[in-house]
């Protein structure tokens, strides 16, 4: 019985010496660039620090704003989220004011 190692990705079928025998496997470790899609700005979900810093105001003042209906956004758990589009509508002055999701 041979010893146990684990398989090198390098693009080959690498033979893999287990305690059943030795076994042909390829592994995909990691994707080939560009496999996963980015997410569109539309769809990009921020927290409210994140939504703060693209804002260039405090957390507090984006937590205001969404709490007031001003900033859409939504609760999950005790977090809030914003989707990106929004608050660059918000700033931009194309939001439609007191418009909730």
């Amino acid at each position: 019985m041979g010893t146990s190692c684990l398989p090198i990705n390098d693009g080959a079928a690498t033979p893999f010496v287990s305690p059943v025998g030795v076994v042909d496997v390829k592994l995909a470790i990691h994707p080939k660039p560009g496999a996963y899609e980015k997410m569109s700005d539309e769809k990009t979900v921020l927290t409210a620090e994140e939504a703060a810093a693209l804002l260039r105001v405090s957390s507090k003042t984006v937590l205001s704003l969404a709490r007031s209906g001003a900033l859409p956004g939504e609760k999950v758990g005790r977090a809030w989220r914003f989707l990106r589009k929004d608050v660059l509508a918000y700033v931009g002055g194309t939001l439609e004011r007191g418009v909730r999701r």
